[in-house]
This record gives structure tokens, C-alpha cells and sequence, in this order.
């Protein structure tokens, strides 16, 4: 699923870093994690793409990760 998140995600014009494994497997939305620095136009534009194919949670959430200033955790409910 991540890689093919990543491909979508790509072809779209967003640049992925990394594709990785979440902690815990127990997100049934995806989350969308930002740093401060990032524009809500961003978010706005990653979320459009996301919600196509997944359930997002719809507060922003602070990146957990200091690594990447966008952390993207699929869950596993599909869009309706």
C-alpha cells in the first residue's frame, strides 16, 4: 500500500522521501503529520489527492518524526 501511495503521490508532483512502516498497525484513518512551516494550501492539496483513495483524519497533526517536515500514515479505511 505505501508503495503505491508513494507512486501516486510522485506522479502528482510531490516529492517522497522515504516509505516505511507505522508503529502500530491500529489507524484506521490516514493522518497527515506537519511540521509548522508547512502551508495550509500544502496540506490542502496532499489531503485532495489522499482522500480519493483513503479516510483521512481531518485535524492536522504535529510530525512526529523530526526527519521529514510531512508524515503520511495510511490507514486502513478506503474512501467512500
Amino acid at each position: 500500500m505505501a508503495a503505491k501511495t508513494k507512486t501516486m503521490l510522485e506522479e502528482k508532483g510531490f516529492q517522497v522521501a522515504a516509505v516505511g512502516n507505522a508503529s502500530e498497525s491500529t489507524y484506521k484513518e490516514t493522518v497527515i503529520q506537519t511540521s509548522e512551516n508547512i502551508p495550509d494550501l500544502f496540506v490542502f492539496k496532499l489531503k485532495s489527492i489522499l482522500e480519493e483513495t483513503y479516510s483521512i483524519k481531518d485535524n492536522k497533526e504535529s510530525v512526529s518524526n523530526n526527519n521529514f517536515d510531512v508524515v503520511v500514515i495510511i490507514g486502513s479505511d478506503k474512501a467512500r
